[in-house]
């Protein structure tokens, strides 16, 4: 017999979510995308303001960023900002779950995690095999190794905190 895994929020109505992972102050800097007032339109995005707008709309779960590829400890900071949006949606009745990314930004890694490099995936001329989207190549992310074991303890860690300290509803993973 099949079982239902329906979160209870959702008996009987439709999911209705809105989200973005790929506005953050820092991956939009390290992309070469941002401009000065970067931080600022990202806060306003995440303002509680913007909340009303999304319970209008009937949406019901809104996804943000949590770990893109930089790092727990250089992408908590972000999510502790838009603590006020999460409480506001959270009083609002709208679930809120994390986005957490499937490479890593081995640059600020290397500086939390010295030996995050070992996790990452090489490419034949023993560089790092990095994301690619086409027709983007961002060589400041390299793939993962997902059953390397330091990783796998990184990233319970990184749940972990997404869970327990942030109450994720839900967790999307980057693709893999």
């Amino acid at each position: 017999m099949p079982s239902n895994n329906t979160p209870s929020w959702l008996d009987g109505q439709p999911m209705i979510m809105t989200g973005s992972w790929d506005n953050t102050p820092i991956f939009k800097i390290r992309r070469g995308q941002a401009g000065p007032g970067a931080r600022a339109e990202y806060a306003s995005r995440y303002s509680p303001a913007a909340v009303p707008a999304m319970t209008a709309l009937g949406v019901n779960l809104v996804t943000v960023d949590f770990m893109k590829c930089f790092g727990l400890a250089a992408e908590l900071e972000i999510a502790e900002s838009i603590r006020p949006f999460i409480d506001a949606c959270k009083q609002a009745g709208i679930h809120v779950g994390y986005y957490v990314g499937s490479t890593l930004g081995y640059e600020t890694m290397k500086l939390e995690v010295p030996e995050s490099e070992e996790w990452l995936v090489r490419n034949p001329l023993g560089g790092f095999l990095d994301y690619v989207d086409p027709p983007d190549v961002q060589s400041f992310r390299a793939r993962v190794y997902f059953p390397h074991p330091g990783y796998r303890a990184y990233i319970k860690k990184v749940l972990h905190s997404a869970i327990v300290d942030f109450h994720a509803a839900s967790l999307v993973f980057g693709r893999f």
